[in-house]
């Protein structure tokens, strides 16, 4: 802005200087232009108005050099500093980028660009590489942040560079003036796509497991280290004739033998792994079962129903 002023006073001041000069080519031309060895007062005037412009010409010169070198080390200041913050986000060990107040893409750094082997540019359509199970999702939860200003934080899958979908971490806060007003976004993906993986490969360990479980033709929970029932197979559901929610009760609705209940605590954090004393159960008919426990050092372990009998078990 200061420039531009600058330049619009040059221009005023050269435009008096040439006015000024045509005056003063006009007078010379004239017959008898002095008289009793004096200037004419027009021809003074002239010639103070083409100095004094000269002068302001030299002077507007010299603000405009200064300002235009001003501006050159205030450039390259700033392209110092991008640059410093371009190699400082590139060593974070993390895939960092901002957004505008509006949502676009503004910055992204080098890592970013290499994992998914794109340009700054290709990045202005981004929601095109989420995954397409997860883009709704994705770009709903992004405008609803944007509009609000809610901080930003959602796990999904991304087309990589390798043309593969891998599961990341999104989290992005809001930058604000001191008005409160949004500025920009910061953004960081995370990569969790061998955690994703980890936890999958377990969910299906743990359906393999329950699916043997419930196909072992016995009467089978698992406890955790205190004693407290964390699953059991159908036929203790039938055997017993209560859901799960009244198994994790089983010390004080019934389910075990008033005469074994003072002792099978103590049993149960014992640890080595051998067939524990016997303990009666009651049926859902009313009948008492004896069970034999198999318990395995640090638990879980099982409870398993070997033999029944008519409520005389002890």
């Amino acid at each position: 802005m200061a420039t531009n002023s600058v330049r619009e006073s040059s221009t005023e001041d050269m435009t008096r200087l040439r006015d000024g000069l045509n005056n003063l080519v006009n007078l010379i031309a004239q017959p008898a232009p002095w008289r009793d060895g004096k200037p004419p007062h027009a021809f003074s005037r002239a010639l103070d108005e083409l100095i004094a412009g000269a002068n302001e010409l030299i002077a507007a010169n010299e603000r405009l050099t200064r300002e235009l070198a001003e501006q050159r080390q205030t450039e390259a200041s700033l392209r110092g500093s991008e640059l410093n913050f371009q190699l400082t986000v590139d060593s974070i060990p993390g895939m960092v980028h901002t957004m505008t107040a509006t949502g676009g893409v503004e910055f992204v750094s080098r890592r970013i660009l290499d994992f998914l082997g794109k340009t700054l540019e290709e990045l202005s359509e981004w929601d095109r590489l989420v995954h397409p199970d997860d883009r709704s999702r994705v770009v709903d939860g992004w405008t609803h942040s944007v509009v609000t200003g809610e901080p930003f934080d959602m796990e999904h899958r991304v087309l990589s560079a390798d043309g593969t979908y891998r599961w990341l971490q999104s989290r992005g806060l809001p930058l604000r003036d001191i008005n409160g007003n949004i500025v920009r976004w910061h953004n960081l993906l995370t990569d969790i796509d061998d955690r994703k993986r980890a936890e999958e490969a377990l969910r299906e360990r743990e359906r393999e497991s329950r699916l043997i479980v419930d196909t072992i033709p016995g009467l089978v929970a698992t406890l955790s280290p205190t004693g407290e029932v964390e699953a059991v197979n159908p036929q203790v559901v039938a055997y017993c004739g209560q859901p799960l929610e009244a198994m994790r009760e089983w010390g004080t609705n019934g389910t075990v033998h008033a005469e074994d209940l003072p002792t099978l605590p103590g049993r149960l954090n014992r640890g080595s792994p051998r067939a524990s004393p016997t303990t009666s159960k009651r049926a859902s008919d009313g009948t008492m079962a004896t069970t034999v426990g198999f318990r395995f050092a640090g638990s879980p372990f099982a409870i398993r129903a070997i033999e029944s009998c008519d409520g005389t078990c002890s």
